[in-house]
């Protein structure tokens, strides 16, 4: 009996019905968990077994996100599979934070889920993302590469900068690029709410007569 037993406990670890790290994890979101490796000071977040979950969205001051505590320790953060929402303010204000892993199958990354990850220097955009707030990545003053798995059909990067996939709006120009210059490329029309945010290191943007609409806080010092 003891032998059946165990056979039945390992199949359902290997299956997913028992996770060891949902027991070691706590609450985030609908579905999803986090724990905080002290030694390798990364920030896990997963999902309960095999299925899906999304993020709660966080409110500074009023919900905090839980990992805040230890916020200027965190350096590496990585969103497992299954997890489709990062939420808002998620990761606002770790300042430590160096690199970050994100799933294909994330769909959608809310308002302010990176900003203040001052020592972020590049994102890797999967293709299964559909939205990406304008303010998702604000006051990321390191941050200088943008890229985008070619297969994502809603956005895309040329330069590391982040733009639509038909590259007619600006979403995000790296607030860590070193160059003083730059030249918004001919067929951009609209320039999105937060796309230069604390560029410190530019002088200028040329902007053509094609460029239709420059949304709020579009250039922001």
């Amino acid at each position: 009996i003891a032998v059946i037993i165990g056979v039945l406990a390992a199949a359902l670890f290997a299956f997913g019905v028992f996770d060891d790290k949902v027991k070691e994890g706590e609450q985030c979101g609908d579905n999803v968990y986090y724990t905080f490796d002290e030694s390798a000071r990364t920030l896990d977040i997963f999902v309960n077994g095999q299925g899906k979950g999304v993020m709660y969205d966080f409110e500074e001051g009023e919900t905090d996100p839980p990992w805040m505590p230890y916020s200027k320790s965190i350096e590496h953060i990585v969103v497992g599979k299954g997890v489709t929402v990062i939420g808002k303010e998620a990761f606002h204000y770790l300042p430590s934070v160096v690199s970050v892993d994100l799933p294909d199958g994330l769909r959608d990354i809310h308002v302010n889920a990176f900003t203040g990850c001052k020592s972020l220097k590049t994102v890797k955009i999967p293709g299964s993302i559909e939205s990406i707030s304008e303010e998702a990545f604000d006051d990321c003053g390191a941050l200088d590469t943008i890229s985008v798995d070619p297969d994502n059909g809603h956005y895309t990067s040329s330069d590391g900068i982040l733009y639509s996939k038909d590259m007619s709006t600006i979403v995000k120009y790296p607030a860590g690029k070193p160059s003083s210059s730059f030249t918004v490329p001919e067929n951009v029309v609209t320039i999105g709410e937060s796309a230069f945010d604390r560029c410190h290191n530019l002088v200028s943007v040329e902007i053509p007569d094609g460029v239709k609409t420059i949304d709020a806080y579009a250039v922001y010092k």
